[in-house]
């Protein structure tokens, strides 16, 4: 069976984008390891708490090839997120993380189906959006 473990988000910056995700959207640092010249290294992130079988995220360089950079410098462009992450309740983590300097491209909205999203700058080339999926015990049909 397969099973996700390891995704990969391009940053243009590696020393900068583990202190974003590490010290301003509390991730925790899995894995530093150098790969043997040129600064480059191999960085994973996951969330806290979560035991060494959890999925992690593979901070890559986007510098290595022009059509990396190009691909990830169009895509925040066009204003569309990297990757996405699940938050318990988005309007408390849009306050924590606002609180921490991290500056968002949206304020939390809610979409047709009831998800609430917002859409942050994660500082070395992508936007993220953050989102919370409505319970099943929440109603929104205004009745």
């Amino acid at each position: 069976m397969l099973q996700i473990k390891l995704v990969s988000l391009l940053v243009n910056d590696q020393a900068k984008a583990l202190a974003f995700y590490t010290s301003k959207l509390g991730f925790v640092k899995k894995t530093e390891i150098d790969l043997g010249g040129g600064g480059l290294k191999w960085i994973s992130i996951a969330s806290p708490g979560q035991d060494d079988n959890g999925v992690q995220i593979s901070l890559e360089p986007s510098t290595h090839f022009d059509f990396v950079t190009t691909y990830q410098k169009e895509i925040y462009k066009n204003n569309i997120p990297a990757t996405a992450f699940a938050v318990d309740d988005i309007e408390q983590e849009y306050e924590l993380l606002k609180g921490r300097g991290v500056e968002f491209r949206s304020e939390p909205s809610t979409m047709p189906d009831g998800t609430k999203l917002a859409i942050l700058d994660d500082t070395v080339g992508n936007w993220i959006q953050i989102y919370q999926i409505q319970s099943k015990t929440e109603d929104t049909s205004g009745d």
